[in-house]
């Protein structure tokens, strides 16, 4: 093990320990940073998902995607969007953060720990969901091949105008049916695999973002035909009338057949994989180090 986490292990196992009291600030920022980072290091792969996932086009390969897109968009094309939805990802990665501290405290004590994690998870993305999903319809509308959105403030705009307020929050159903499993399965997977990694429970950064990449791999998978369904519903074209989640899972297979539910699967796991294990690295190294400070 290296130096720095037995340093730390030894010497701050306390400290970090006494994080099941931390503060609401505490937990904000370092959630928030913790977001940022995740979102932002790897959002082209998130717009390569987004292409892949679109029923319209073929279905090409990640490296294909990145390639067609560079040659015939320019390299910009992979961060469309990313300066709202990083923006975005702060303070709601930081209400997501306290709100599942909060009640895994709170619930362990009434439920088994498993329970109460998944449970905790269901609560914080029901609160991250709240802010993210329109962001999420806007960062998406900027995302796909052919987009007419000059600016994020321009495409604002014009869902407004021309679709009203509900086209931000079209895919918030199929969203939260996407996120509430993700999550839950994220969050237990992360408590265990950070136990077994670190039984010692002390700060170790390695088996925190390891656990975190497990967790994350792993929920993006199960989940990735509801996420198919949602970058259909958030994409559409405004004269197209697929609504609710189960329609457009429907249209997924009416389009692309069964294999269609994980058109994407590979981006999606590439882009959460790492993003997972930077973001619980980031958010328990933010934790223990102003915990110290503060």
């Amino acid at each position: 093990m290296c130096e720095f986490c037995l340093h730390n292990m030894e010497n701050g196992e306390d400290v970090y320990n006494s994080l099941k009291g931390a503060t609401f600030l505490i937990h904000l920022i370092s959630g928030s940073v913790a977001g940022m980072l995740e979102y932002s290091i790897f959002y082209p792969l998130d717009t390569v998902k987004t292409r892949m996932q679109d029923l319209t086009h073929a279905n090409k390969s990640v490296f294909r995607t990145m390639v067609n897109m560079c040659q015939n968009e320019g390299p910009s094309s992979l961060f469309r969007g990313m300066t709202i939805f990083a923006g975005g990802s702060a303070p709601a990665h930081g209400m997501y953060f306290v709100a599942y501290e909060y009640f895994k405290v709170k619930m362990s004590s009434h439920f088994n720990k498993n329970i109460a994690y998944g449970l905790s998870g269901a609560i914080a993305t029901t609160v991250h969901d709240g802010l993210m999903v329109p962001i999420e319809a806007i960062k998406q509308r900027r995302q796909v091949e052919g987009s007419p959105y000059k600016s994020n403030i321009d495409c604002i705009v014009k869902m407004y105008k021309q679709e009203g307020i509900r086209s931000f929050y079209r895919s918030f159903t199929t969203q939260l049916l996407m996120n509430i499993p993700f999550q839950s399965v994220h969050f237990i997977v992360y408590e265990w695999a950070s136990h077994a990694l670190s039984p010692e429970e002390g700060f170790n950064p390695l088996s925190h973002a390891t656990a975190g990449a497990i967790a994350g791999a792993l929920a993006a998978f199960i989940t990735n035909p509801l996420d198919v369904s949602k970058t259909l519903l958030n994409t559409q074209k405004h004269e197209e009338k697929v609504v609710g989640v189960w329609n457009a899972m429907k249209k997924v297979y009416a389009v692309a057949g069964p294999s269609g539910y994980f058109r994407g699967a590979t981006a999606r796991i590439l882009h959460v994989m790492p993003a997972t294990g930077i973001c619980w690295g980031t958010y328990e190294s933010m934790k223990y180090g102003l915990k110290r400070v503060l």
